[in-house]
């Protein structure tokens, strides 16, 4: 399966967001010149441990990749403040999500 075939198989999997919603703490992973490293990762490693995730990128086209959280690391900090990018357990019971602006929320089902 390529990645825009998984993309457009997994993108309606994830949950709307809601910035108002009290569920989702969001958390600047940006500092204006660069990524929050530190921060990016807490994040991921809380919702996910070590593992497994599904990444969607929504770029033109979108795709989407199975890969290791350290792995996501790296390519969510690759396009951060270019693309919204989502992350999701295998079995889509944790979410993970980054607007372009370079502001992340997570949130364990």
């Amino acid at each position: 399966m390529t990645s825009f075939e998984l993309y457009e198989k997994v993108a309606v999997a994830f949950p709307p967001l809601s910035p108002i919603d009290p569920c989702w703490e969001w958390v600047n992973v940006h500092d204006g010149e660069r990524t929050k490293l530190d921060v990016l990762t807490r994040l991921i490693d809380r919702l996910f441990g070590a593992g497994e995730v599904v990444v969607a990128v929504h770029s033109e086209p979108g795709a989407a990749f199975q890969m290791t959280t350290e792995h996501a690391v790296g390519l969510i900090s690759d396009n951060i403040l270019e693309y919204d990018i989502q992350v999701a357990d295998l079995g889509f019971t944790r979410f993970f999500s980054m607007n372009r602006s370079g502001v992340a929320t997570g949130d364990a089902r």
